[in-house]
C-alpha cells in the first residue's frame, strides 16, 4: 500500500501492526511495522521527520536482534531520506554500508538498491562516469531479478545523466513502462491506482513531459498525458 501510493490506508495498517507488535513484544513484527511506516512517510511529501523517526526505530530493533538483513533495509531507507534532504555525506555512508552488508549476505536484490543509491551519490557529486557505472550495475541486476522499482529509478537517473535528448527520452519511456506495469498490477488486484501519488513516481512522468517540450515534440505531450490518465500531469503541462 505504501509503495502503491495509498498512504492513508498504509498508515492505518502500519500503525495497527505496530501497536499489535508492541503489545505482544514481537520485535521482528515491530521491525516490519516500523519499516512500513517509514516507507509510507518517505513517499509522502513533507513527512521526512516521521520517516526518519520510524527508520531509526527500525534500525534500533535490527541492532538489538543482530539482524543484518534488516539493517540493510534500514540503511537503504536512510539513503533515500538523505537523498531527499540533500545530505550527500549521509547518502554515501548509508549506500556504502548497505552495499557491503548486502554483498556479504548475498542479498542481491538489496545490493541492486545499494548500487542505485551509490549512483545517486556520484551524480550529486558531479562524477557522472561513476554515477553511470553504478546506475548501469543496478539496472542489470534489476532486470535479471525483475525489480521494477530499481529499474525505473536507475533508468530515470541514466536519463538525467544522458546528454543526448533521444537517449534521455529512451530511458524515461523505459522507466515509465516499468511504472505502468506496476499500475496494471494494482488494477488487476482490484487495488486503487494511486501509484502516482508517490512523488518520485510522478516525477518520472513530469520529466518526460519536460523532455518532449524542450525537444520540440510538444504535439506528443497531450496524447501522452491522456494515455497516462493522471490529472496532476495536466497542471504541470500547462506551465
Amino acid at each position: 500500500l505504501a509503495s502503491a501510493g495509498d498512504h492513508e490506508t498504509a498508515l492505518a495498517q502500519g500503525k495497527e501492526a505496530l501497536s499489535m507488535a508492541l503489545a505482544r513484544g514481537d520485535r521482528r513484527a515491530e521491525l516490519y511495522a516500523q519499516l512500513a511506516l517509514a516507507d509510507t512517510y518517505i513517499a509522502t511529501t513533507n513527512r521526512e521527520s516521521e520517516a526518519r523517526y520510524h527508520t531509526n526505530q527500525a534500525l534500533a530493533v535490527t541492532v538489538a536482534l543482530r539482524y543484518e538483513r534488516g539493517e540493510v533495509e534500514c540503511r537503504l531507507r536512510l539513503a533515500h531520506l538523505s537523498a531527499q534532504s540533500g545530505d550527500i555525506m549521509e547518502l554515501r555512508d548509508a549506500a556504502s554500508r548497505s552495499l557491503v552488508l548486502a554483498e556479504r549476505l548475498g542479498a542481491r536484490h538489496l545490493e541492486a538498491f545499494a548500487h542505485y543509491w551509490l549512483a545517486e551519490t556520484w551524480q550529486r557529486e558531479a562524477d557522472l562516469p561513476q554515477a553511470q557505472q553504478e546506475a548501469e550495475k543496478a539496472l542489470v541486476m534489476a532486470e535479471e531479478m525483475g525489480l521494477p522499482e530499481v529499474q525505473w529509478r536507475a533508468r530515470t537517473l541514466l536519463a538525467q545523466i544522458a546528454e543526448d535528448t533521444n537517449l534521455k527520452e529512451q530511458h524515461l519511456r523505459a522507466a515509465i513502462t516499468s511504472l505502468e506495469s506496476l499500475r496494471a498490477e494494482l488494477r488487476e488486484a482490484n487495488l486503487p491506482d494511486t501509484l502516482l501519488e508517490n512523488a518520485d513516481c510522478l516525477a518520472v512522468f513530469i520529466r518526460l513531459v519536460d523532455v518532449l517540450k524542450t525537444s520540440g515534440q510538444e504535439s506528443l505531450v497531450e496524447p501522452f498525458i491522456e494515455q497516462t490518465g493522471w490529472l496532476p500531469l495536466n497542471a504541470h503541462a500547462s506551465h
